[in-house]
């Protein structure tokens, strides 16, 4: 059997189009990307760019590379807002990508959060009696520092 021309220029274009279609990326790729967040204490609820993700422990798939915007909010602690980024592995880096493009590749990003606890509240009734206490005190200075300052008036007689 022979090969023509035009059969071996058939035969590249569809190696070519098979070639380009299974490294370019467009086969769907088999990379799993996952962003893992945990806290201390767990439970905390989640946000990745306002998006309600759950609770710690929590993980979530993404679609791109770079920062994200991470909000932890927890009864009685005090809420954290965060940026982290995520950063390409060297496997998605432009020219790589199209030769690792269609392999079960993982790339996973650990996040841990530390809340701090709610500062303890005031004692409403102690302070306001200290403020209380403090003003009396400053308007007692105050009181003494104006006579003290007060002007001498000279007494003067009429002419007689």
């Amino acid at each position: 059997m022979k090969f023509g021309v035009r059969s071996s220029a058939a035969a590249l274009v569809a190696l070519y189009g098979v070639l380009t279609l299974g490294l370019s990326g467009c086969s769907g790729g088999g990379h799993q990307r996952t962003i893992a967040i945990t806290s201390e204490p767990a439970g905390a609820t989640v946000w990745l760019n306002d998006v309600e993700i759950g609770r710690t422990p929590v993980e979530s798939t993404f679609r791109f590379y770079g920062t994200y915007d991470v909000r932890l909010s927890l009864a009685g602690y005090e809420p954290v807002l965060s940026g982290r980024t995520a950063n390409p592995p060297p496997h998605e880096w432009v020219g790589l990508d199209l030769v690792t493009a269609g392999l079960p590749l993982k790339d996973r990003h650990e996040w841990h959060f530390v809340l701090q606890p709610v500062a303890e509240s005031v004692d409403k009734a102690g302070a306001e009696a200290a403020l209380r206490e403090r003003a009396v005190e400053l308007r007692a200075k105050a009181a003494e520092a104006a006579q003290a300052e007060a002007p001498v008036s000279a007494v003067v007689s009429e002419p007689k």
